[in-house]
């Protein structure tokens, strides 16, 4: 038989995974070590369970996201440029350097549409926040009294 450490563990993960919140987490656990059950076979089933909510709810990268925006802009206003600002990603120091030289700029939004004057600011619909540097120009861009949207989860808000 599982420990009970090991039981909390698992099922800990497992319910995680089911977006369950850890208060309910805590009291569905404590509930099963005092319950006689045979703890595989549960966990198996809650192992099942976890996959099922992963294949059924996964959260969209903001990469993902953007793409599918793009297309989905593209079609709908055909002949309106949208124009992506590439000012994320990894880099090696000497490439920061270049491209900071070059007019790189921390924290400019995602997508540019310029016949309408609107960034477009990018955000995964869960865990999605705006760094500093992203806040500043946010209000840079407002005090220019230019539009900001935010977009999370395909779903925009304008900002002004």
């Amino acid at each position: 038989m599982i420990s009970d450490e090991v039981f909390s563990e698992e099922m800990h993960r497992h319910l995680k995974a089911q977006n369950i919140c850890k208060k309910d987490r805590d009291r569905r656990i404590n509930a099963y070590l005092n319950e006689p059950i045979d703890r595989d076979i549960f966990l198996d089933n809650e192992r099942h369970n976890a996959a099922i909510a992963k294949k059924k709810d996964p959260v969209p990268s903001e990469f993902a996201e953007q793409c599918a925006l793009v297309a989905w802009f593209k079609q709908t206003y055909p002949g309106v440029v949208i124009m992506s600002i590439r000012n994320g990603g990894t880099r090696t120091p000497k490439e920061r350097t270049e491209q900071l030289i070059e007019g790189l700029h921390p924290g400019a939004a995602d997508l540019f549409i310029p016949a309408w004057l609107c960034w477009v600011e990018m955000k995964r619909v869960k865990g999605g926040i705006q760094s500093d540097k992203q806040k500043e120009f946010e209000n840079y861009v407002q005090g220019m009294d230019k539009l900001i949207c935010c977009v999370k989860g395909l779903k925009w808000q304008r900002k002004r």
